[in-house]
């Protein structure tokens, strides 16, 4: 392998659900994936054993969450309304080119940076900003996704002395470092003015928040006071969520593009079974889910899964 790492590929089905699923224990991430997702530290994408039990059951606990749930809707559909509507409109009057994973990138990082920490970055406007956070979030990718084919040796020299997508990769996470050092300051200062404070029942809370007001006796190795843990979290589940997802929605969009009765009938299927959209209504779209799940099955935005056995 040009990356010098010991590899060996599988696609089979039988193989994948033993590794992931029936036999999980034995195959954690292990050492090579940790030098080459390093640059998320202790996120949930990068961590083993006791650790990640901790961050899979919190995460959970958080996206669970009801009046968690309610906010990520009101926040998509208020920068789908304010947002994305009204730059697709534009685009129509003025019959402009749209990129659309960029629309894409730049919605779900709006969304998704609200829903982690409260704070709005307003990439998503009709001027389509240059947006210094998105290209950090890039940078970082790319860094990452290069780290893949490299020798360790290389890319370890090339972040040393900052060339090439390394570069990139260093400044992205320079910026993020800044960003989220600000955020967070501001939210413990907002915390500490009202002494710690447990959201009550249909209140909005976002991830940040329900990190730094946790009950830390339920979970072992987590260290919410501890800001560079904080930082790994929320910039772990930022790059999942807005590279990922808005990767889906790009490539459902094209194929939909290409299969004009595809669009016909899930447009039946809206005006049938959810006249008014109601999130509780979305289960009903059957149609819709097997249209992205198909999506899903030709053009995954997570492609390949690292994993290393602890015993042969």
């Amino acid at each position: 392998c040009l990356s010098g790492m010991d590899i060996l590929l599988t696609v089979d089905p039988v193989n994948i659900h033993y590794i992931l699923s029936s036999n999980f224990a034995n195959y954690p991430k292990g050492m090579e994936f940790k030098k080459i997702f390093e640059v998320v530290g202790d996120s949930i994408f990068n961590v083993d054993s006791g650790l990640w039990e901790d961050m899979r059951n919190s995460s959970h606990t958080i996206f669970s969450n009801q009046d968690f749930q309610m906010f990520w809707v009101s926040t998509s559909v208020s920068k789908l309304r304010q947002g994305l509507v009204p730059i697709l409109e534009n685009a129509a009057d003025k019959n402009i080119l749209v990129d659309l994973q960029d629309l894409f990138q730049r919605f779900l990082f709006d969304t998704s940076l609200i829903l982690m920490t409260g704070y709005d970055p307003k990439c998503l406007s009709v001027e389509m900003p240059k947006v210094e956070f998105g290209d950090a979030v890039d940078g970082v990718s790319d860094g990452v996704f290069y780290r893949h084919v490299k020798p360790v040796f290389l890319w370890r020299l090339q972040y040393l002395i900052g060339v090439g997508v390394e570069k990139r990769l260093k400044r992205g996470l320079a910026v993020f470092d800044q960003l989220l050092e600000k955020i967070i300051m501001a939210k413990r200062e907002e915390i500490n003015s009202h002494g710690t404070h447990h959201p009550s029942r249909g209140e909005a809370i976002d991830v940040l928040t329900y990190y730094m007001t946790m009950d830390t006796t339920k979970y072992k190795y987590l260290e919410p006071s501890d800001d560079r843990f904080i930082k790994d979290t929320i910039l772990g589940f930022l790059i999942a969520a807005r590279d990922t997802t808005s990767s889906a929605l790009t490539w459902f969009f094209w194929l939909m593009s290409k299969n004009p009765e595809a669009i016909n009938k899930i447009r039946q299927e809206v005006n049938k079974k959810m006249p008014r959209f109601d999130p509780a209504d979305l289960e009903k779209l059957v149609y819709l889910h097997g249209a992205v799940c198909e999506t899903l099955r030709l053009y995954p935005p997570v492609p390949f899964n690292h994993k290393s056995p602890a015993k042969p």
